[in-house]
Order: structure tokens, then C-alpha cells, then sequence
């Protein structure tokens, strides 16, 4: 069958409250900028770096024989970005598809 998911779970490394959150998070957890750019990333311990949640996931998946394709309309995003040599993204453009043969001809 097919299948399709979307891992984004969070930048909390332990459960933390409203006294130690500065203390106890790696992140800035009400920057909006710094939380798009590690929800991209999900690798608040570095551990990963260079790469993206879904790339990473694209990695194991294609590692399994398994056909993935990531895609992005809005340019290279930090999300899609896995191991080198791993699943590479399709960078589409953000008006949509170009034409497809408008003017076939058959000979």
C-alpha cells in the first residue's frame, strides 16, 4: 500500500516549565525565526548538521529501496536536505509546472 507521514515533533529535548525553559531548551523557543529554521533542521543536539528532518527520513527510506521523492516550491529549504549522496529534493517552481510539449507531433 501506500503510505505518506510528517515528522515534525517538536524542538523540546525534556519536559520543562515556565521557570527553567531557558535553562533547560538548546533552542530559542520564542524567536520566530529560530524555531522555523530548527523545525526545518530537528536537530537540537547538532547532531545531524547540514541536514533536514525530511531529508534524513528520505535517506533511510531510499537506503531501504524504498522510491522517495521530496519536493519544494520555494527554493532549497533546509528540511529536504539529507546526507550527500542521499534522496535530492525537486526544486519546483512557485508558478506551478512548465508545459509539457504544448505542440506534439506525430511523424
Amino acid at each position: 500500500g501506500d503510505a505518506a507521514f510528517i515528522a515534525n515533533a517538536g524542538l523540546m529535548a525534556e519536559p520543562v516549565d515556565v521557570n527553567n525553559y531557558r535553562q533547560m531548551t538548546p533552542v530559542q523557543l520564542f524567536s520566530h525565526n529560530t524555531m522555523n529554521r530548527n523545525t526545518q533542521k530537528e536537530d537540537i543536539f547538532d547532531e545531524f548538521v547540514g541536514t533536514g528532518v525530511q531529508g534524513r527520513i528520505a535517506d533511510v527510506l531510499k537506503g531501504k529501496d524504498m522510491p522517495v521523492n521530496v519536493f519544494s516550491i520555494s527554493g532549497t529549504q533546509a528540511v529536504n536536505v539529507g546526507e550527500p549522496g542521499g534522496a535530492a529534493p525537486f526544486i519546483l517552481s512557485s508558478s506551478g509546472l512548465s508545459d509539457f510539449n504544448k505542440s506534439p507531433s506525430i511523424s
